[in-house]
């Protein structure tokens, strides 16, 4: 903003000067590319900086600085913080749309990994350079996601840095499951998936390094496809990293005596109590009628059990949100990097030949919303889990999954539509008809489909939110915490898959099932539950509004092509 001091804010033009200083202003504002430019004053923003360019135009042009306004002598004169402001605003309209490669380059210019290497004004180049090193930037996130999985199954199942007291004749079957069964609720457990895909992240980027180089078509459109299939995952899952209902609580409270949490007792507990007083069970557990009543069975005491437990807990729930968190902001950061390179890729490859590759490949491109589609929907109405499923849970949320199941249905239709779009040769009027009419048919699929998501999403944000409050009689709390509970702290769960009255378990033995998980445990479990449903059905949304995009221009060029006999 140097040559914006005396711009006139009517016309986005300088007050004074030569018609070339008016042209230089006018770059600015939305001509030929500024940063690229030769007569620069400054080169900060320049890939690689001219030497002595600028000089030599000076030279050259004597009235470049004619006007005592824009003058050498005149540099040290500063406008007012509000009167710059006031041009920017004015002028914002018509200065230059930032673009995937200018975004692209500053971060990559101003990543701390290349100063040590680089000067920053260096950093830059061609669009291949700046994909070259946001490869590098997303293979460091990649690696560090991966890293965190690596760490999370080392403390959760190695026997090697931590003696976990198994009991003699437990199969390690049973141990992974107590382990390993997050149920999606669980941060652990989507950071494990998190390290997969950052580990194919990271091989990914390695490999694609040459191909980038090499301007290898092909391999760029298989980086773009492997981009377009690793970017929702990595967003659901790095969503899933912020607890908003505290859930994180229910997992430390509920899987602390749980041989799998031995290294976090060593850790937090302390000295000598990781195995004995730190390790008092949720409410006393079902031999004993209070944390009180064991800990004088078992060590002569009242008081210390609670309290050194209660301490262990608090430090562990504080380190886990931040270690939760810190993972998640990694993620991010990953995610917009990721969307970058998308995007600089695709602007390499040209939009013709990407526009091509997705109309041949609409089946592959969809079919990450079919999977989710049918796994979700599935879930939410025969797993016991959750409170969509139409035996222990509501039955007026019975249609979230049902939509879930719908979507992914017409999401198949309009994949199977698609192919057909594709494969199908235009030799005739006939062959032109059959394609309009697929091609009407798979933007009323898509329609229908957004309808299914749009109304998912409202009704699992609004649980999600408190908006809508969820109530849970002790029958249905009890099935779905002995579900759940895969550390064997529940109690009374024999009654869990019989009716009132059958196998001697009557209505009062059904709503004493797993009485150590509380209705507000629960409830966090089941609104992180539709939290992820609003997560997955706004990520539908996104595939379903691009597909209706897409075949909106599709019938547009399909109404302009013309068939010419011979």
């Amino acid at each position: 903003f140097n040559s914006m001091r005396h711009m006139d804010p009517e016309t986005c033009t300088s007050g004074g000067g030569s018609g070339h200083e008016r042209s230089k202003i006018a770059n600015i504002m939305g001509g030929q590319d500024w940063y690229a430019s030769e007569h620069s004053h400054s080169h900060e923003y320049d890939y690689e900086p001219s030497h002595g360019g600028a000089h030599d135009q000076d030279q050259k042009d004597p009235n470049r600085h004619s006007h005592p306004s824009n003058s050498r002598n005149c540099e040290n004169y500063k406008l007012g913080i509000c009167e710059r402001l006031l041009n920017a605003c004015w002028c914002w309209p018509n200065a230059r749309k930032p673009s995937w490669s200018r975004v692209s380059s500053a971060v990559v210019r101003h990543a701390p990994c290349f100063w040590c290497c680089l000067k920053r004004g260096q950093t830059g180049g061609t669009d291949r350079v700046t994909l070259t090193r946001l490869n590098v930037l997303c293979a460091v996130f990649a690696l560090w996601q991966f890293g965190v999985g690596i760490f999370i199954l080392v403390v959760f199942l190695s026997t090697s840095v931590v003696d976990r007291n198994l009991e003699p004749g437990t199969k390690y079957t049973q141990y992974y499951k107590e382990a390993l069964t997050p149920n999606l609720w669980m941060m652990s457990g989507s950071l494990l998936i998190l390290s997969v895909v950052g580990f194919v992240l990271f091989i990914t980027m390695v490999l694609t390094i040459p191909v980038i180089r090499r301007v290898n078509l092909v391999g760029a459109i298989r980086f773009m496809w492997v981009l377009y299939w690793v970017l929702p995952l990595q967003i659901f899952f790095v969503i899933a990293l912020f607890d908003y209902h505290n859930v994180t609580d229910v997992w430390i409270k509920h899987w602390w005596g749980a041989p799998s949490m031995a290294w976090f007792r060593n850790v937090f507990c302390d000295s000598g109590t990781a195995n004995e007083e730190c390790l008092a069970p949720t409410d006393g557990g079902s031999n004993y009628t209070s944390i009180e009543n064991w800990c004088e069975i078992n060590y002569n005491e009242t008081d210390t059990c609670e309290a050194i437990r209660d301490s262990a807990e608090n430090k562990m729930q504080n380190m886990s949100y931040f270690f939760f968190y810190i993972n998640a902001i990694v993620g991010g950061i990953l995610v917009i990097l990721l969307l970058l390179s998308l995007g600089l890729l695709e602007s390499i490859i040209s939009a013709p030949i990407v526009q091509r590759s997705k109309e041949t490949n609409i089946p592959l491109w969809l079919t990450f919303p079919i999977i989710f589609c049918f796994a979700t929907g599935t879930t939410l109405m025969f797993n016991n889990s959750s409170l969509v499923n139409s035996d222990s849970g509501s039955k007026s949320l019975n249609w979230i999954g049902v939509c879930y199941i719908l979507s992914g249905a017409t999401f198949t239709v309009s994949a199977l539509l698609g192919w057909f779009i594709s494969a199908k040769t235009v030799l005739s009027l006939r062959d032109k008809k059959q394609k309009v009419i697929a091609i009407y048919l798979f933007i009323a699929m898509i329609f229908f489909t957004i309808i299914a998501v749009v109304a998912i999403f409202t009704a699992s944000l609004g649980y999600t939110l408190d908006l809508v409050g969820i109530e849970l009689d002790q029958t249905v709390r009890g099935k779905i915490a002995c579900y759940v509970d895969a550390a064997d702290s529940c109690s009374n769960c024999e009654c869990m898959n019989v009716e009132d009255g059958e196998d001697e378990c009557l209505a009062s033995d059904l709503s004493r099932m797993c009485l150590e998980w509380t209705s507000q445990d629960v409830s966090k479990i089941i609104q992180t539950q539709l939290k992820q449903c609003a997560t997955l059905a706004a990520i539908c949304f996104i595939y379903a509004f691009s597909a209706l995009r897409f075949g909106l221009d599709l019938r547009r060029a399909q109404s302009k092509y013309q068939i010419a006999y011979v």
